[in-house]
């Protein structure tokens, strides 16, 4: 992923427009904002229990990756606004656009009570799923599903997305208060199916390709076709793949 960024911040040919998808290894991140004041345990108690640490360059608070979640990194190349100072980009508008991609991705596998929050990013549910809608005021029952975290550096997008979908979140839970959110739960896929009668997950190249889709659509580019998505595995396994975006 580096080296993709690498060769976009140099122009180089081909490395525009690529949406990484991938399961990270169990870490979780603290911040140069946030450090490690949500950390419940320590460093020593997360190394005991096979979980890495690691510090991260982004904003926002401590967080976790791992086994069953779905981490989209997009790395576009936003056009800078003419008004000056230059060299600036709307980043609020490419936040709500990866944000408004995941909220259709969610309303295509038909889940309830699936929401975004005013003042807070990423994709909420409700635990009161049969009264809920996405332009209803969130309740204090909701519970985060995915995590959204966007940066911008010379232009260019950094960081994205984490979509628990059937993670282990007790865990990751015991160990930190994730995104230093305190009295919010956090939920996954997996546990939402459930709740809501339907028990099957959408295969993982299904999934990919509805997120590329949409994030595609909204940033005005060329999703790719399904066929693009044949090599990933059908379910999170700890494996990876990179899907091209195109004009």
């Amino acid at each position: 992923m580096h080296d993709a960024i690498a060769a976009l911040s140099t122009n180089s040919e081909g490395a525009e427009n690529t949406l990484f998808l991938l399961e990270h290894k169990d870490v979780v991140t603290g911040t140069t904002q946030g450090g490690d004041r949500f950390l419940k345990t320590n460093k020593n108690a997360l190394s005991n229990d096979g979980i890495h640490w690691a510090h991260a360059a982004r904003g926002g608070d401590i967080t976790f990756h791992g086994a069953g979640q779905l981490v989209g990194y997009p790395v576009v190349r936003l056009p800078f606004l003419p008004q000056p100072p230059a060299g600036r980009v709307d980043i609020l508008k490419y936040l709500r656009t990866l944000e408004n991609a995941l909220m259709l991705t969610c309303k295509g596998l038909g889940l309830k009570g699936v929401h975004t929050q005013k003042d807070r990013t990423g994709i909420w549910i409700s635990k009161t799923l049969e009264s809920m809608s996405a332009l209803e005021p969130a309740p204090d029952d909701s519970s985060k599903m995915i995590a959204i975290g966007v940066g911008v550096k010379r232009g260019i997008t950094r960081h994205g997305f984490a979509f628990n979908i059937h993670t282990e979140l007790e865990r990751f839970t015991q160990h930190i208060v994730p995104c230093g959110l305190e009295n919010r739960s956090v939920t996954s896929l997996e546990r939402v199916l459930a709740r809501q009668k339907r028990h099957e997950i959408p295969t993982l190249p299904q999934l990919c390709h509805q997120i590329a889709r949409h994030l595609a659509a909204g940033l005005g580019l060329k999703a790719p076709s399904s066929a693009d998505f044949a090599t990933i595995p059908q379910s999170l396994a700890l494996n990876s793949q990179a899907s091209k975006i195109e004009p």
